[in-house]
């Protein structure tokens, strides 16, 4: 579900890992990215101490300026660093979280009142006005997650806690969208602003600043960064949450040690060391069965709606004809790819079965070669030779197993399946356009911001027919009315109903392989106490408050032999 707007395996294989240097107060942060590296792992001795550390990794490398943030690692670092003025629940919605409150009587213009007494990591308070800069300038660069704010049209400040946010027209998931806003310190961002850059009066708007410092409220701050090695992160004593144990032996992360991508073997050698505490969750089954293995470190499971759905392009013959699309639909062996992949269940319809909003009794397929010679004999393809192109991202063990499960599923019908891995830069400008866009596209996919919406609206509005999260290459006027209908109704009930109506719609054009949902499954240290909550999508679920550490343990895992 990658970009960037989501840039999906970017891979920088890492030959070095990144450890913490000295630490700053948050008030007086001097993050540098002159660090040295440490060699690559080694086996250690144990100490005796253990520090209250968690260290963790992701993919690609991260992007700290908010405006620009679009990935897995700038979300993590965003929901570490940052604030907002709503946040995500697991079941795919928001809750006020910056904002205490926020209404709307057309769902075009919404108010929103603020916490009082919330302080950026520099001892400053956080108001109105840092809400509206905040608005402004990822609207201003146009980059990352600003194409979920389109539908503004402005911001004022009514009072210090106040702030009322125009769009141009009705939007209700406008606090769902709002969770990837990150609400910026204006003064200092704009006290480090070179004043050369692309933003006229703005100078560069902080960016080159912002790379390598932050300037936010969240539960942590960041305390050092180096390129394609990674960032260390401290927790803000003085955060306006508040702290607590929660029980007698676990304690609030001190230090997050977040490391930017390394290659598998170097990683388990890491979770054997423990100089790494938390795994990524991209790495093959094998991978996570062998690691469980590893004395002190165990493989959890963590429900996230992960999708891997694989698009057929409606464009390009023969799969632009409707019935030769449900013939290799029905062809497919679904439960076989399900059984073959670990904590999977077969797709419902095309969004995740743990979000509000998804109807359980929507349409899907399963295997049933009667009826997919049926559709076959149905098309203007009958009795044709015929050649698709399949494409999925090298280095993903389930698309591979979709592809070559397809291959073989089709040969029956004379359908002749040709599967290629490709890197991701390659894959990302094919789809570009529906010409070069292969038959079907192998991509996963979770949400970005928290709502049902996702993945109806950016998916399959007409607005958005292409690239890589709507290469169905299918424009459907009329059911962009429906998604532009749930999005200006107010009342709840009556946009699920809408969102059901939607997904039936989506199902009967057959527009891919809905194929496995998964949850996100991670290496962690026993030590490690969490997470508390999963999220139906990528940032809260690896924010440090959402886990603690029981030092004990620690002390006792480092003694093994």
């Amino acid at each position: 579900m990658k970009k960037r707007f989501f840039v999906l395996l970017l891979a920088f294989v890492l030959a070095t890992s990144f450890i913490s240097s000295s630490c700053s107060s948050p008030s007086t942060q001097t993050p540098t990215s002159s660090e040295s590296p440490t060699p690559s792992p080694t086996p250690s001795t144990p100490k005796v101490t253990p520090e209250n550390v968690m260290a963790f990794n992701e993919w690609p490398v991260i992007q700290l300026d908010p405006a620009l943030a679009a990935d897995f690692f700038d979300c993590y670092a965003l929901f570490n660093l940052y604030d907002a003025l709503t946040y995500p629940t697991p079941d795919g919605d928001v809750k006020p979280h910056l904002a205490t409150e926020y209404s709307s009587e057309d769902g075009k213009d919404w108010i929103f009142k603020l916490q009082k007494g919330v302080k950026f990591h520099d001892g400053s308070e956080l108001t109105a006005e840092d809400v509206v800069f905040s608005i402004e300038r990822i609207k201003t660069i146009n980059q990352g997650y600003s194409g979920f704010f389109k539908t503004i049209t402005g911001a004022e400040v009514i009072d210090p806690y106040t702030v009322l946010i125009k769009q141009a027209e009705p939007n209700v998931i406008l606090p769902n969208q709002l969770a990837l806003l990150a609400i910026l310190n204006k003064d200092l961002v704009m006290k480090n602003a070179k004043p050369e850059g692309n933003y006229g009066e703005f100078g560069d708007y902080g960016s080159t600043w912002l790379q390598s410092h932050d300037a936010g409220s969240g539960p942590y701050y960041l305390t050092s960064y180096k390129i394609n090695e990674g960032a260390v992160i401290e927790r803000f004593k003085d955060y306006w949450m508040g702290w607590e144990n929660w029980s007698e032996k676990s304690v609030p992360i001190e230090k997050g040690i977040m490391r930017e991508n390394m290659d598998a073997a170097a990683l388990k050698t890491m979770l054997a060391n423990h100089q790494l505490d938390f795994s990524d969750t991209t790495e093959s089954d094998e991978w996570y069965e062998s690691a469980a293995k590893i004395p002190g470190v165990e493989v959890i499971e963590m429900p996230m709606g992960i999708l891997y759905i694989n698009w057929i392009n409606t464009q390009r013959p023969p799969t632009d004809d409707i019935h030769f699309r449900k013939a290799i639909l029905w062809a497919f062996d679904y439960g076989a790819l399900t059984n073959s992949v670990r904590g999977a269940k077969q797709m419902e319809g095309p969004m995740p079965s743990i979000m509000v909003g998804h109807d359980p009794d929507v349409f899907q397929f399963h295997q049933d070669i009667d009826k997919a010679k049926e559709e076959l004999a149905l098309s203007k393809y009958a009795g044709q030779n015929t050649e698709i192109e399949v494409w999925y991202t090298s280095g993903i063990p389930i698309e591979e197993k979709f592809a070559l499960l397809l291959q073989q599923n089709l040969e029956p019908l004379g359908i002749d399946v040709k599967v290629k891995a490709v890197q991701w830069p390659q894959f990302a400008e094919a789809v570009t356009k529906p010409e070069t866009t292969p038959h079907v596209s192998c991509f996963w996919f979770t949400s970005s911001y928290p709502s049902a919406d996702f993945f109806l609206s950016f998916m399959y509005h007409p607005s958005v027919t292409g690239g890589v999260y709507a290469g169905h290459w299918y424009s459907d006027e009329e059911l962009g009315k429906m998604i532009d209908e749930s999005r200006a109704t107010l009342e709840k009930t009556a946009r699920l109903d809408l969102y059901k109506k939607i997904q039936t719609r989506i199902m009967e054009d057959s527009l891919a392989f809905y194929t496995v949902e998964v949850p996100a499954i991670h290496a962690k240290s026993t030590y490690i106490v969490g997470p508390k909550e999963s999220y139906v999508g990528i940032g809260p679920e690896i924010n440090l408050r959402n886990f603690q550490i029981d030092l004990e343990e620690k002390a006792r895992v480092l003694t093994l032999p």
